[in-house]
């Protein structure tokens, strides 16, 4: 059986697919990224938690931007049946839209000014990027000021 090191950065791609799995979902969303540089030790969760943002915080802010997206469209948590308990964790998520972009962002980095390898800074600031989705919604909802999360993550580089 071959070994192989996963660097951290491949192991938060790991993690995120992960997330992904335990969320029941067939994509990994940018979401799952965040989520996955929240659990593992280093500068980036470093930078997540000094804005209050922790893995729970994080899930927290997710349910409550999914229960808004339903109400702006009219319909109540209340009023939908419960999501199964009975996740499929056999699926194998592949990236969505979302993270792929924020793998691209984080890759531009290294190739524009950064020396590789890459990192799970490099992600964070690719996933803080994003003007729209999501991640943004949940930051807004969570009382974060983006842009200043993004610029401290942008400054850890240096």
């Amino acid at each position: 059986m071959l070994k192989t090191h996963a660097t951290p950065f491949h192991f938060v791609i790991m993690s995120a697919r992960a997330e992904a799995r335990a969320a029941g979902s067939r994509t990994i969303e940018a979401e799952h990224v965040l989520l996955a540089l929240a659990s593992q030790e280093g500068i980036a969760r470093a930078i997540l938690e000094s804005s209050g943002l922790d893995h729970d915080a994080i899930l927290a802010a997710l349910d409550r931007e999914f229960e808004e997206s339903l109400l702006a469209v009219g319909i109540s948590l209340e009023a939908t049946s419960p999501v199964s308990e009975n996740r499929n964790l056999d699926i194998q998520p592949r990236f969505a839209r979302s993270a792929k972009l924020a793998l691209e962002r984080a890759a531009a980095l290294v190739q524009k000014r950064i020396t590789p390898p890459l990192e799970p800074i490099h992600l964070l600031i690719g996933v803080l990027s994003a003007g729209e989705g999501t991640v943004p919604r949940v930051l807004a909802i969570a009382g974060v000021d983006a842009p200043d999360l993004k610029k401290r993550a942008e400054n850890a580089l240096h």
